[in-house]
């Protein structure tokens, strides 16, 4: 390692740029404790790059008592002074953690040493605020930092979005997101996935599809979660027809379906009668995509085959999913086990249960027992 030799050959110490460098490398792999120790060791002075950058890895990495304590520290020395960069770090770091009265202290703080706030320490300060719900606070804040002379960026309003969605106010959000298209501040993928979410949870997928439809008029590719939340929407509200439609979209709109994508739709086709081909359909798709059926999909699938009456298929189905350790649900346990004695094989209903707690690791094994006993007695 050159910097070790660098400290045991004495004619070439390294000098502040050096340690700084190592220490900053140290911060960014998550290696805090390296970085401080190496800093305790210094054979120079640090400077007010070194300070920051230590500053700012104990604050990503929430530590912000250390953090504190090296600003302090810094402060004694004498020899270096905090500057916006540092107050910032802080500042970050105590919104992130919800902690939003020192947050403001420190903006106050920042007075007190000549140091003007920038974009990201407004940035910061906003961000925190809307994810408590304090929209007219952060509003506020924004006017603050207009009168102050730095311009609100694409973070900046999708900040202010998600606080009109967790205070309730999806109706403000929606014409925020207009303003921002008025004062040509092009929204990303992220504003948009913001509205969409809030949408969905609010049991609005259609005017979700549409916000999907805007992005495709800004050339913009929806994340795959915000297709997920749509297709949740959809089958939550019975549109299932709508889901399977959207899923087979999704590819032409340039996101590729997951395998949440898959199992949010196979699920709810399986529980309607006559969709079980539509639901084999999507199975071999997402398995030629390189997806994996789960214990969830598999439970789905045994249980709509028995409903349609296809045993060969239902049995089959569980025995695949608990050879790969998969434990059925409750439910479709329930429905297994009805089908084989109305199919007079009540006398395999002992042996499927045997079969699964030796394969598998079955969880609360005392319930299924009494679902198979509940059949039995029947």
């Amino acid at each position: 390692m050159v910097f070790k030799q660098m400290l045991e050959d004495r004619s070439a110490r390294p000098d502040v740029s050096s340690y700084t460098t190592m220490i900053r490398g140290f911060c960014k792999f998550g290696r805090i404790g390296d970085a401080r120790q190496l800093f305790d060791k210094m054979l120079c002075e640090p400077n007010l790059v070194t300070y920051n950058t230590l500053v700012d890895g104990y604050c990503k990495k929430g530590l912000l008592e250390d953090a504190r304590k090296i600003v302090y520290q810094m402060i004694v020395r004498g020899k270096s002074k905090p500057d916006t960069v540092t107050f910032t770090s802080l500042i970050d770091g105590y919104c992130k953690k919800g902690e939003l009265d020192l947050a403001l202290k420190y903006l106050e703080e920042m007075a007190k040493w000549s140091c003007k706030p920038n974009l990201v320490t407004y940035n910061s300060l906003i961000y925190g605020l809307c994810m408590q719900g304090k929209i007219n606070v952060a509003e506020k804040m924004l006017v603050k930092m207009l009168l102050n002379g730095i311009k609100p960026d694409v973070a900046t309003h999708t900040s202010l979005l998600k606080g009109f969605c967790i205070a309730g106010r999806l109706d403000d959000a929606v014409k925020h997101l207009e303003e921002m298209l008025r004062i040509r501040i092009k929204p990303d993928v992220r504003s948009y996935e913001v509205i969409i979410n809030e949408y969905c949870k609010m049991g609005h997928p259609m005017e979700a599809m549409n916000v999907l439809e805007q992005m495709k008029v800004q050339s913009l590719v929806p994340n795959v979660s915000s297709f997920n939340a749509v297709l949740r929407a959809l089958c939550h509200l019975g549109e299932t027809e709508t889901a399977f439609h959207v899923l087979q979209q999704m590819p032409r709109q340039g996101t590729a379906p997951n395998s949440l994508s898959y199992s949010i739709v196979i699920c709810k086709l399986c529980k309607h009668q006559g969709r079980m081909r539509d639901a084999e359909d999507l199975v071999v798709t997402m398995i030629r995509k390189g997806h994996s059926l789960d214990a969830s999909m598999y439970s789905s699938l045994v249980q709509g085959y028995c409903e349609s009456n296809d045993m060969e298929m239902a049995v089959e189905m569980f025995r695949e999913m608990i050879q790969k350790g998969f434990v059925i649900n409750r439910e479709s346990f329930s429905a297994l086990l009805k089908n084989l004695c109305q199919d007079s094989k009540g006398s395999e209903v002992e042996k499927v249960f045997e079969e699964m707690c030796r394969r598998c690791h079955v969880p609360e094994v005392d319930l299924y027992r009494r679902v198979v006993d509940e059949h039995l007695i029947r």
